[in-house]
């Protein structure tokens, strides 16, 4: 399985992302980080979750999906999502106030 993170950057202002939005929290595991940011674990290749993100958004707008799987991360903030990081992430560096 993999860990995937999704960013977006929607250029329409007021339109309805709800079919955006259920896609990624249709994963088993996943997190919202930020407004705009999302990490998942799938199976899924990145090409697929971009191509599948596609159907929710506009030609104008931004999609941009990484493979995070091994990957370190460092946040100045906790939150459930820095705790869901903590336990689904392979590496991480503890928060520093």
């Amino acid at each position: 399985m993999k860990t995937i993170q999704v960013t977006y950057d929607l250029s329409e202002p007021g339109r309805d992302y709800d079919g955006l939005l259920q896609y990624l929290s249709s994963f088993a595991r996943w997190t919202r980080v930020l407004d705009s940011m999302w990490i998942i674990r799938t199976t899924k290749s990145e090409e697929t979750v971009r191509d599948e993100l596609m159907r929710f958004v506009d030609t104008g707008d931004r999609v941009l999906v990484l493979d995070v799987t091994e990957d370190s991360w460092a946040a100045n903030f906790t939150s459930d999502s820095t705790n869901w990081m903590y336990s689904n992430m392979r590496r991480a560096f503890r928060l520093v106030a």
